[in-house]
């Protein structure tokens, strides 16, 4: 008995299941059809912390200026309010440092340090265990509006935080309406990069905290 030859064409089901895909794809990623998780990432759950480690020579030289009280003091942890996770990491939270007061052994609110360029920490978890892994950030811009923040050779690739800041007057930690970890006072596009490939483009809500 001949057995009927395939036809080669998509089951009117299956053709209905592949554009449902394709359109929820599009429509999380902002409509540029850039899919939340790469099928590399998914492929591997496993979260490598111990790769992408960023040595401390391509990280930039600070310096201090002599500021007033007046300086603008964003400095804090922020939380993407929905969790960040690829590949069995999870990102948990970016630490912005812009001002010291506490230097010669002493405090000074009414003539803090400057750093130039600030300093952001990106803090990875992995999903499984819990296992942190810190790392610095080459190239961050802030100012009493933005915040710019490129971190290269993450465990999740390339690291791109662009976004603006909802309260201009700083001093976050000082505020007590901002001590609950609840309130949002970042909104930023978070790209992942390999090479030419984006792994990951979304915008999100970030929670300031003081840490502890």
């Amino acid at each position: 008995m001949t057995q009927p030859r395939p036809s080669g064409r998509i089951p009117l089901t299956g053709l209905a299941i592949l554009v449902l895909a394709v359109w929820y794809t599009t429509s999380e990623s902002g409509g540029r059809g850039i899919p939340r998780l790469s099928a590399a990432a998914a492929a591997d759950p496993s979260c490598a912390l111990d790769q992408g480690s960023v040595s401390a020579g391509s990280l930039p030289t600070g310096e201090f200026r002599y500021a007033d009280s007046t300086v603008f003091d964003p400095g804090g942890y922020y939380a993407p309010e929905e969790p960040i996770t690829q590949g069995g990491c999870l990102l948990k939270w970016l630490e912005l440092h812009v001002v010291d007061y506490y230097y010669d052994g002493s405090l000074h609110y009414e003539r803090p340090r400057l750093l130039v360029p600030p300093e952001v920490t990106v803090q990875f978890a992995r999903t499984d265990s819990g296992q942190l892994s810190p790392r610095r950030c080459q190239s961050v811009v802030v100012t009493s509006d933005t915040i710019s923040v490129q971190c290269r050779g993450t465990p999740l690739g390339d690291l791109s935080v662009d976004g603006h800041l909802l309260d201009r007057s700083g001093w976050y930690w000082n505020k007590g309406q901002y001590n609950t970890g609840q309130a949002v006072l970042l909104t930023a596009r978070v790209v992942f990069r390999r090479g030419r490939t984006i792994l990951y483009n979304r915008l999100h809500r970030f929670t300031f905290f003081t840490g502890d």
